[in-house]
């Protein structure tokens, strides 16, 4: 029996070592270590990551990144009508409709923000990890507040806001303060990287900034102009997500591939022939 050739034996070797490649449309896609079969479907070797590849290698939705960008528009939405409510009702933080509004658009802000700090995960980590810490108390803030508005619509002497106690300071005043700590830091970062367009970071962050200015003295209409604020810089994003368009600097992946492709940066080598 003749002996196997060194050099064959050398080439299957490195050929076995090399992911399977694939091309749609002339265009050969990889997304970090991820691979594309025939069907379309991307899945990363060890890691949970799936997305799926068009026949020209255009990402399309998966649920989560869904989730992630109606929560971008939904969120600052109810926000923005939950102010509306309290200004037309009883006061901002005085009233049960917009507390009750309230809850329903920290739930939105709280999926939302996870989905913005995945778009930062890569590109700075440590203040990815540090906004996650203060998002999360951001959330607890504004369901406090919402719950103690709807408490101080119906009977004010109950409410936690109004006892002046070292409670209030610790539940609701303390952590109210991470609310634009959190959306400035945010807003900046994602500007700074370029994951986002710049306009939509800047937005984000002013919107952050005049939180506190409109609340704490509780100028009605600077509470309009603040939530609004916040929704132009953030629902854009998931517009973006949910179209598949670039929305970041020239020459970056799409949002939607970086929450997809989270475990890896989108990268479209170069054309090759199949």
């Amino acid at each position: 029996m003749a002996a196997a050739n060194p050099r064959s034996i050398s080439r299957l070797g490195r050929s076995a070592l090399r992911p399977a490649r694939h091309t749609f449309g002339g265009k050969l896609m990889k997304i970090g270590n991820a691979t594309s079969d025939q069907g379309g479907r991307l899945a990363d070797e060890g890691s949970t990551t799936t997305a799926f590849v068009g026949r020209h290698g255009s990402m399309t939705n998966t649920p989560t990144s869904r989730v992630f960008a109606l929560a971008m528009i939904l969120g600052p939405v109810v926000s923005l009508i939950s102010t509306v409510v309290y200004v037309l009702g009883g006061g901002l933080n005085k009233d049960q409709a917009g507390g009750v509004i309230q809850i329903y658009g920290v739930v939105g802000y709280a999926v939302a923000i996870i989905g913005l700090l995945r778009l930062l995960e890569r590109p700075m980590p440590r203040l990815s990890a540090a906004l996650t810490a203060l998002g999360m108390m951001t959330v607890a803030a504004g369901l406090s507040f919402g719950n103690d508005s709807i408490v101080r619509a119906v009977s004010p002497d109950a409410a936690l806001s109004q006892s002046h106690s070292a409670a209030a300071t610790l539940a609701l005043v303390l952590p109210g303060f991470t609310f634009p700590l959190t959306w400035i830091g945010l807003g900046l970062a994602l500007a700074k990287t370029g994951v986002i367009s710049r306009w939509s970071g800047f937005a984000i962050a002013a919107g952050g900034l005049l939180f506190p200015i409109a609340r704490i003295p509780g100028i009605d209409a600077l509470a309009l102009i603040a939530d609004a604020v916040l929704l132009l810089g953030v629902a854009p994003i998931g517009l973006a997500i949910l179209t598949g368009r670039q929305s970041g600097t020239p020459g970056t992946a799409s949002i939607r591939t970086r929450l997809v492709a989270y475990d890896g940066p989108a990268t479209a080598l170069s054309s090759e022939r199949s």
